[in-house]
């Protein structure tokens, strides 16, 4: 079960009370566990009647003794053990040995009705005994991508909230933009979230176009290597070392993941420029259904591509694998490794 099924057992009381959450979105089972709150308890009583515990550090004898708790003058008491581990751990390890187990499964077996002991984690362990007694035992939600839908319905909400309506292909704009739905993006709701909030704020009560979501959404994150080509390609290195070091010093250790963002779009460069080399001059839309991208990182890539040879652009993918390659082997330092790709350019 998912999202939807969670709002329609939520709305029709029907919690169960064991319940499983996990998956890629925290921001959804973070939504899920306040809702089960909003249902449940009491505000007078929250102090009491929720808690929420470390799923890494917390003894079972905790867990279950805060679950076997009955609530002070809620209706229900939650417990939230969020990222357990012992989801997706071997039996009989450091974070679940034998006798943790069974005293878990006992308490799943037997569990306290006036309660809701809710464990999650991002990734479990589908073979594993607990996952198995709990999908039959108690409620099981896998919260990962929300639907175009869903997501859909999720912003404008919030920008209704700010007085702010936009239209069918704005949103469209806005999702492309963001690469949510781009089946390798590493973007999360929460991401979308404080996109959504930083063109609230970009707008400043004013419309959102277009051009405002083209200028004020970041994606994938990966937009700053747009950023040090235009440097490099209006013969301004200075500039794009500017950058480089402007992100190394935000984040020192963002070496490999910035070597990683560099080749998914050299990629799509070069595969732009191989399709049109081949096809002719075509639309992002053609291009992007042809390499299985996303339309908006296309149409991103595409000003950027035309200003090289294919044959450029392919000794330049060689040389950002090479220092992927350099990086993730120890041999060169990460700054070192992209200032030395950024002089090769």
């Amino acid at each position: 079960m998912g999202f939807r099924e969670f709002v329609r057992n939520t709305g029709g009381g029907q919690v169960k009370p064991v319940v499983l959450m996990f998956g890629q979105e925290n921001y959804l089972i973070r939504w899920a566990v306040r809702t089960l709150c909003e249902k449940y308890i009491n505000p007078a009583a929250e102090a009491m009647d929720y808690e929420q515990v470390d799923g890494e550090q917390a003894e079972m004898r905790q867990i279950i003794e805060s679950a076997q708790t009955f609530p002070l003058i809620s209706g229900r008491r939650i417990v939230w053990v969020r990222d357990f581990r012992a989801l997706k751990a071997k039996e009989g390890t450091k974070d679940l040995s034998e006798r943790e187990l069974e005293q878990l499964l006992e308490y799943i077996d037997d569990p306290n009705d006036r309660a809701v002991l809710v464990l999650s984690n991002a990734e479990v362990d589908g073979r594993g005994r607990l996952v198995r007694r709990l999908t039959s035992k108690g409620d099981v939600y896998e919260f990962s991508r929300l639907a175009p839908r869903d997501l859909r319905s999720f912003a404008a909400k919030r920008f209704r909230a700010a007085g702010i309506r936009l239209t069918d292909r704005q949103m469209s704009a806005l999702i492309q933009a963001t690469g949510y739905e781009n089946k390798d993006s590493t973007y999360r709701i929460d991401n979308f979230e404080n996109d959504i909030n930083k063109l609230i704020s970009a707008s400043a009560g004013g419309p959102v176009t277009e051009q405002l979501i083209e200028d004020t959404i970041a994606g994938d994150s990966d937009t700053f290597i747009f950023d040090m080509i235009d440097g490099i390609s209006g013969n301004d290195k200075s500039r794009a070392l500017e950058i480089l070091h402007n992100r190394m010093s935000a984040d020192p250790y963002d070496g490999m993941r910035s070597a990683a963002v560099i080749i998914s779009q050299m990629e799509i460069m070069y595969q732009i420029s191989e399709y049109q080399d081949k096809y002719g001059r075509s639309s992002s839309a053609d291009i992007a259904k042809a390499i299985d991208a996303n339309e908006y990182r296309v149409r991103k890539a595409m000003q950027y591509a035309s200003r090289y040879s294919l044959e450029k652009l392919r000794r330049m993918l060689i040389d950002a694998y090479g220092i992927n390659e350099a990086v993730a082997t120890g041999l060169m330092q990460p700054d070192l490794a992209l200032e030395l790709f950024i002089g090769k350019i």
